[in-house]
Formats: C-alpha cells, sequence, structure tokens
C-alpha cells in the first residue's frame, strides 16, 4: 500500500489532492493425505489437493475541493486489474483432476461527496460510491470437509459490485452531536455461502455462489455526547431492509438476504477513572439473521451481549487494554435451526 497527499499551490489552499497504490497477492496450497498415524506420521498417498493464486494491482485518486466556505466537494476515482489463476483441483476418489480457467477482471470505481453546512452546528452529505469485492482464492478453489459438510470450490465465480448512496444530516450539540442517516445498496452478483445436497448423493454440500441482485435500504441514527468532563457515551440504532430482487432461483426473489439483521443497536459508555485509566462498558442487540438464500435456510436467532474494557496508560505512547467480550456468558449461536419463513 502506498499513499501521498498534495496540495497544490496557487488554490488558496481548496483542493487536497490524494492518490496511492495497491498490491496483493494470495496463494493457496491445500493439500490433504493418508497416513498411518494422524498424530505424528508421515503423509503418504495424496487424496485431496486444492491450489491456486489470486492478485489485486489498483491505483486510485481524489480531489477533497472547498468549493465554498460552507460546502465541500468530494471526488475520487479508483482502478483496479484482478486476476485468479493456477488453480487446480484434484480428488483420488472419486477420481478427478480438473484444471480451473484463469479469470480476469479490470474495474473502475467512482465515488462522490458533497457536505454542506447550510448553518451554524448543522450539516448535510449526499454521498454516491462504487465498489468491487473479489473472490478470495478460498472461494475459488478450497476443497474440504467439516463436520460432514463438503466444501467444494467454485472457481467462475464473478467479482461482486455495489452501488451505494447515503444522505445524512448532522447537529452539533453543546457536549456531542446526533447524526441520521438514509441509505440504500443496490448488490450485484453477491458472493454468499450456500448449502445444498450436492446432485447424486446424501451429502450436503457448501459453495459460495453469485446472487443476481440484492437491494438494501434503510435508516441509521446515531449520537454521541459527554456527561461531565469523565464519561462519554456513543449510542446507535439501525432499521435495514436487504431482499433480494433478482436470481437464478425464482423463490428466492422478495426473501431477506442473508446475514443482514433487520434491527440491529448498541449503547456503549466510558468512564475517566484518572488522565491515565479507563474503564467502560457496550450493550448490543440485534435481531433474527438468515444464512443462506435458499429456501430452506439457517436461521440466527436475535440477542442481547454485554462487553466490557479497562484501558491503562503507565507512560506516555504505551498503552494496556483489557477487553471481556460476552460479560454474563450470554449463550448465542451462529446457526440453530433451518426455516421456510420468508
Amino acid at each position: 500500500m502506498l499513499f501521498r497527499s498534495w496540495r497544490p499551490q496557487g488554490a488558496n489552499g481548496a483542493h487536497q489532492v490524494s492518490f496511492g497504490a495497491h498490491a496483493d497477492r494470495y496463494k493457496l496450497v491445500s493439500t490433504t493425505s493418508t497416513t498411518a498415524n494422524w498424530g505424528a506420521g508421515d503423509p503418504l498417498a495424496t487424496t485431496q489437493l486444492a491450489v491456486g493464486r489470486t492478485s489485486t494491482n489498483a491505483l486510485w485518486m481524489q480531489d477533497a475541493w472547498r468549493v465554498t466556505e460552507g460546502a465541500k466537494l468530494t471526488l475520487g476515482l479508483r482502478g483496479e486489474h484482478w486476476r485468479a489463476y493456477d488453480g487446480l483441483n484434484f480428488s483420488a476418489a472419486p477420481a478427478s483432476n480438473v484444471y480451473q480457467p484463469n479469470l480476469s477482471a479490470t474495474r473502475f470505481s467512482p465515488k462522490a461527496s458533497i457536505a454542506w453546512q447550510p448553518a451554524q452546528n448543522w450539516r448535510a452529505t449526499a454521498s454516491y460510491g462504487t465498489a468491487y469485492r473479489y473472490p478470495t482464492v478460498t472461494e475459488l478453489y478450497q476443497a474440504v470437509t467439516v463436520s460432514g459438510v463438503v466444501y467444494t470450490p467454485n472457481p467462475n465465480l464473478a467479482p461482486e459490485r455495489a452501488y451505494s448512496g447515503e444522505l445524512a444530516l448532522e447537529r452539533m450539540l453543546e457536549r456531542g452531536r446526533v447524526r441520521l442517516s438514509l441509505f440504500q445498496e443496490s448488490l450485484h452478483d453477491a458472493l454468499i455461502s450456500q448449502n445444498s445436497t450436492i446432485p447424486g448423493t446424501n451429502v450436503i454440500g457448501s459453495s459460495v455462489q453469485n446472487i443476481d441482485s440484492v437491494r438494501s435500504r434503510g435508516v441509521e441514527l446515531g449520537a454521541t455526547g459527554n456527561l461531565g468532563s469523565r464519561v462519554q457515551i456513543f449510542a446507535g440504532y439501525t432499521l435495514t431492509d436487504a431482499k433480494i430482487t433478482q436470481s437464478f432461483n425464482a423463490a428466492n426473489i422478495g426473501r431477506r438476504f442473508a446475514n443482514i439483521p433487520k434491527h440491529s443497536g448498541s449503547i456503549l459508555a466510558n468512564y475517566l477513572l484518572t488522565k491515565r485509566f479507563e474503564i467502560g462498558g457496550q450493550v448490543y442487540a440485534q435481531s433474527r439473521v438468515y444464512g443462506e438464500a435458499t429456501a430452506v435456510r439457517t436461521s440466527i436467532p436475535g440477542y442481547v451481549r454485554f462487553d466490557a474494557m479497562a484501558r491503562y496508560q503507565p507512560v506516555e505512547r504505551v498503552e494496556l487494554r483489557l477487553n471481556v467480550l460476552n460479560l454474563t456468558d450470554k449463550r448465542y449461536y451462529d446457526a440453530i435451526y433451518r426455516s421456510n419463513a420468508p
């Protein structure tokens, strides 16, 4: 990752240009072998092999332009090239030895945001952006069995693309601020893990698939504030309506999208005991979410969780933290049962 910032001369400080570069490389080598001793034996014959590589190269630039004293326009563009290559899946039983196709994509992601301060203590923001999420090397090529579920590769996945917009209004208070935002995102070729029975067998298989189109819209309300000089509070609530609007499986259309709760919210409070010692706690809650987007889906009940933290700074530039998640040892689940609910 490379990042630079530049303020052009002769522009009265109105423009601040940022630009950078990004590159990543991922390699998968997953081998399953027979052995005479599971704990300490040497690998013998290879029974399963999954290998592959992905790479991404990107350049980006943005200009934050203060148009007037109360208005700021930010424009940006990211260009990236992604490759998936050298994919191979081998299995001794059933016999299979497949060289997977090479994939590549070149995409450009524009963004725009304008912030306007119509009056003192008020700020309005309108934003739009496009983003891409590329399949990972494991989603494309990994083949493994865990607890009876066979995770199968999908070497023909398309990049996920999102078109996102937001309108926000913010009010500055004497000891904090309140922010209300309306948002919508159109997600195409959404990458999501799906469970289904492998054709011709009774084995449950899981693979990442592309869902044609998903629309998410909602409202978010957040607030921060100080109670005196020692207590700081953060609170937020989000209502999200996320539904599948287009799918190769007509039964999925109109269903709620996976892994996004309809209701979620949290309250966090920090208390400064001394200048160097701080404690805090959080309450987080979310409603039920669903797993797969198939007709029979994994359902995850809603829950409320309590967390705690402590921070101590013995000397400058040294900080010690203790975080306790799920303070009350509340039992909640990643997956519990299947449901035909819409």
